[in-house]
């Protein structure tokens, strides 16, 4: 398998074992925790509406599940 020449390539997969820290937009924000968010904007994601793919994301919102 021909890789990137600056990615690793483990067990035939290129980038394995590569460190990286997800950063995601939250209330706005690019953030990677939530660590220095007040209770405010920590209730702000709690209350966010969850999309993993299993549906369409209204679950918490229908009444009848």
């Amino acid at each position: 398998m021909q890789g990137d020449p600056g990615l690793p390539v483990v067990g035939g997969i290129v980038g394995e074992g590569v460190k990286f820290e997800r950063i995601r937009r939250i209330t706005g924000y690019l953030v990677g925790t939530i660590d220095r968010f007040n209770n405010a904007k920590r209730a702000e994601v709690a209350d966010r509406v969850k999309h993993t793919g299993s549906g369409t994301g209204m679950e918490k919102w229908r009444e009848d599940v």
